[in-house]
């Protein structure tokens, strides 16, 4: 897989790697994915996850029962 120098992948290694990460089967199969990619960092303007951007989906009226935590 190549990448530009500035660490940006092309349109067609975007659907590649994409690809691979959807029909991954364990939680390890996509590192090796990101793993030739420059770090985020927060001044660069990078997407990070923050707590109060995880959406929680609720749902009611369903015959499925969680159990544990």
């Amino acid at each position: 897989m190549s990448r530009r120098g500035d660490g940006r992948l092309t349109a067609a290694e975007l659907d590649e790697r994409l690809e691979a990460a959807l029909s991954a089967r364990t939680v390890g199969e996509p590192m090796p994915l990101a793993a030739d990619l420059p770090p985020v960092s927060a001044s660069a303007g990078g997407a990070t996850a923050e707590v109060e951007d995880v959406l929680r989906i609720g749902q009611r009226f369903s015959a499925v029962e969680r159990v544990g935590r």
